[in-house]
């Protein structure tokens, strides 16, 4: 019995230790593979877009920070679109044509702090050096550039590239600035929570309108400029309950379309009744990981661009969605 015991012993031995480590290799093999590397995806790779069909266009990794993109040429619509980088990057506009998938840069020599805005109108196309993520800046500025079809642009809307490597846009074009504070920021300690962050504005004739995107609430407060150049206070005229951070803004006919993303890492697309400043529609663009920066429409065929900066597993992009309103 007792040697019956013994052997008894040394195969329970055997078997819970070749279990053990028959645990402990799953485990180390499961480890490996969610640890694994992983590599920036390509945007065509992403379906099932929530608000319908969506066509990417892949960026280089030497865009891969885009912060604001606008219609070329918004009044009569087309496939040309600028677009610019935040801080850190160079102090370039980057026109993208669509159309044949091509981009190209167009040096400005202005101070790029934080650039995360970029819109127009007839005149000018104004950049927002107004990014301000620890809530702490006291130098915020639009930059307003004349002359640019003139400088980018042939007479048959061909991008004149010879041109932009001669003289650039600062060389060719009248460039002033509006400086601006927010009427109700009095704490400059930097932090992370707080409301005065700013990634979107919009130009509606004589006024300029602010986005914010609020690290506190979630809302965006807009505020009201006059697009004059000098120095000026930004007066808050609404609060919007949008739910999200928000990162860009265009126009949708009459009404408005804000994009933002919410810290689990969803993606939102927002229309606004603009006379009541009200949320009319929020729906989830179905991509992510991502980070959408940009939202311009594209009056030639009633849809929408978005750009998402590149994140670990997605490269950045330009993205044509179809967009209905409901």
């Amino acid at each position: 019995m007792v040697g019956s015991s013994k052997v008894f012993g040394v195969f329970y031995f055997v078997i819970s230790e070749g279990f053990r480590l028959f645990l402990y290799g799953l485990i180390v093999i499961s480890l490996l593979f969610f640890i694994r590397p992983l590599s920036a995806q390509p945007i065509s790779s992403i379906k099932n877009s929530k608000i319908g069909t969506a066509v990417g266009w892949d960026l280089t990794d030497s865009l891969s920070e885009i912060s604001g993109i606008c219609n070329a040429f918004p009044v009569i619509g087309s496939n040309w679109l600028l677009g610019i980088q935040d801080g850190g990057n160079s102090s370039d506009i980057v026109v993208f044509d669509w159309e044949i998938r091509k981009s190209f840069v167009v040096a400005t020599g202005l101070h790029n702090r934080d650039w995360e805005a970029i819109t127009r109108d007839d005149e000018r196309v104004y950049i927002g050096d107004f990014g301000n993520n620890r809530g702490n800046r006291r130098d915020l500025k639009i930059y307003r550039i004349c002359n640019i079809d003139s400088a980018v642009f042939t007479e048959d809307w061909k991008c004149n590239v010879s041109e932009i490597n001669k003289r650039g846009i600062r060389n060719t074009s009248l460039v002033d600035s509006i400086e601006f504070a927010f009427e109700d920021q009095l704490d400059f300690q930097p932090r992370f929570r707080h409301n005065f962050d700013c990634e979107s504005m919009l130009v509606q004739g004589d006024s300029i309108w602010l986005f914010t995107k609020n690290w506190k609430n979630f809302k965006s407060n807009v505020y009201l400029l006059l697009n004059t150049p000098g120095k000026q206070v930004a007066r808050k005229v609404a609060s919007i309950n949008t739910r999200c951070l928000v990162t860009d803004a265009c126009w949708h006919h009459k009404e408005v379309l804000l994009v933002g993303y919410s810290v689990f890492g969803n993606q939102y697309i927002l229309n606004l009744d603009w006379n009541r400043k009200r949320v009319l529609s929020r729906r989830k663009i179905g991509i992510k990981p991502a980070q959408v920066e940009g939202v311009a429409l594209n009056l030639l065929h009633d849809k929408v661009f978005i750009a998402t900066e590149k994140r670990k597993t997605q490269r950045a992009a330009i993205i044509e969605l179809e967009f209905k309103r409901k």
